[in-house]
């Protein structure tokens, strides 16, 4: 799927996405990553701390959903990043459909960055 942006909304396919329907696709495709992660990706206990990233997810998606978008921002920054960058390997074998620390990183970076326009156009 190409993406295309004019005026401030992103062209998919054709189809526009307002920032909603964007951050959702975003937060999904953080989800989405984090459960790629196989379990020798994890430095120890990979059940406990997916299940923690996960709730951390879950909580920033809350924030968006309830239009708090820089709260949300902070807390990928400060929480989530930071937590990912101590919990998952740097490196690791990756198989076929698994995703590497650094594509979870730039998951995260990928929804900050859709945050901060929305922090700065509003």
């Amino acid at each position: 799927m190409s993406l295309a942006a004019a005026e401030g909304v992103i062209y998919a396919g054709g189809v526009a996405l307002t920032g909603d329907v964007l951050l959702e696709a975003n937060t999904d495709a953080l989800s989405d990553t984090l459960a790629k992660i196989p379990d020798i990706g994890f430095i120890n206990r990979p059940v406990q701390r997916r299940r923690a990233l996960n709730n951390k997810i879950s909580a920033i998606a809350e924030k968006i959903e309830a239009e708090e978008y820089q709260e949300a921002k902070q807390k990928l920054e400060n929480d989530l990043l930071r937590t990912v960058e101590r919990w998952v390997k740097d490196e690791y074998d990756v198989g076929s459909g698994e995703a590497t620390k650094q594509d979870l990183i730039d998951a995260i970076e990928n929804l900050i960055d859709e945050l901060e326009t929305l922090v700065q156009e509003n």
